[in-house]
């Protein structure tokens, strides 16, 4: 049962937390600036302190909803999750989305994971990192609630993956002395890794956009695009590349590729798309 101060009974005990929580984050302000010029400074994301405070509330009040603590002890977790050292890079790809830095920081935090793990024979170690990271930018990471380790959280993910790719055999962790053969958490996505997420991506969009898009990147021209699919203006072609252009983009960075997405998928010069 849920109480808060002066032994009351809490008649809506998420709310109440939640108001506890930000106004403990709110009383440590010059601690969120200075885990915000951390984040900064580590992975060239620039957060603003109240993305560092939405973090901390939201994983303080995800450990009190889970352990069923009064609001009197808000301030103690929020300070406790303040001074995470995990704090900077969740805060930077959750709260400040799609900063490069921060997602190659997770994506080298996924390799080292997955090389402790002894995949199953037939198995690629680029297909399970593609699903992992497919998964972690898809939504999973924000279910991270500080309940176990992020390298934890992470294994999960990794496990999950690996179930989806082969429902035979299992994982059996590295002995001490072994080596990986594809060792090295600098390691980041290969090729490969970004054709499984281009793919991805690609499966989950209606029949029209995915036809559009797959044609646009094996190099045809906006004219090839509209007899084949029947689309009937070069500028309704050239809105669904353009629309479809931020979340390819936003795929390149979450595995650490400096290329861009303009390359693959430019849709037309302002000149094309303004004739009809």
């Amino acid at each position: 049962m849920h109480f808060c101060r002066f032994g009351e009974r809490c008649s809506d005990p998420l709310l109440s937390r939640k108001q506890a929580a930000c106004k403990a984050a709110q009383a440590e302000f010059v601690g969120a600036n200075e885990r915000a010029a951390e984040a900064g400074e580590r992975f060239a994301a620039w957060l603003d302190p109240n993305q560092i405070q939405q973090m901390t509330i939201h994983l303080a009040t995800s450990e009190a909803t889970r352990l069923d603590r009064p609001c009197t002890e808000m301030m103690s977790l929020v300070q406790k999750h303040l001074g995470s050292p995990e704090l900077p890079l969740l805060a930077a790809c959750i709260q400040g989305g799609g900063y490069q830095g921060a997602w190659i920081g997770l994506c080298r935090r996924v390799c080292a994971v997955l090389d402790q793990v002894r995949l199953p024979p037939g198995v690629q170690r680029a297909e399970v990192l593609s699903i992992a990271l497919v998964r972690l930018w898809g939504g999973a990471l924000q279910k991270y609630d500080d309940c176990h380790s992020l390298d934890a959280f992470l294994g999960g993910i990794v496990r999950n993956a690996l179930r989806r790719l082969c429902a035979r055999g299992s994982c059996l962790p590295l002995p001490p002395d072994a080596v990986s053969p594809d060792a090295g958490p600098e390691r980041h996505a290969t090729d490969r890794e970004m054709r499984a997420l281009i793919q991805e991506f690609l499966d989950s969009l209606p029949e029209l956009p995915r036809q559009v898009l797959t044609m646009r990147m094996d190099g045809e021209g906006l004219d090839a695009i509209m007899a084949r699919t029947g689309v009937a203006s070069r500028k309704v072609v050239a809105r669904i590349l353009r629309d479809l252009r931020p979340r390819c983009e936003r795929i390149y960075r979450a595995t650490g590729d400096s290329r861009s997405a303009g390359g693959a998928i430019a849709s037309t010069s302002p000149s094309c798309e303004a004739q009809p």
